[in-house]
């Protein structure tokens, strides 16, 4: 069985970005750090520090608001 998709309209993003829910999906998360869905895979794969948890199951990846605030304030400390 397909997974649903994850592309967001417009309004969808724009109601991320300005009332982030607590709980987020692949591109959730990607709307809310500017990022896509793909690039927020590809960081979850390489970055280890990312706060994302796969919910064992359904093979989805969750990423909690408040951990993904840290990492954010995390990265910009560290410089490039």
């Amino acid at each position: 069985m397909p997974r649903p998709s994850r592309k967001l309209t417009k309004e969808q993003v724009e109601e991320i970005r300005t009332n982030p829910p607590r709980v987020m999906n692949t591109a959730q998360a990607g709307a809310y750090i500017g990022f896509s869905t793909r690039t927020v895979g590809d960081i979850i794969r390489t970055d280890k520090t990312f706060p994302a948890k796969r919910l064992r199951r359904l093979g989805e990846w969750k990423i909690l608001l408040v951990e993904l605030d840290a990492w954010l304030s995390a990265q910009k400390r560290q410089p490039k």
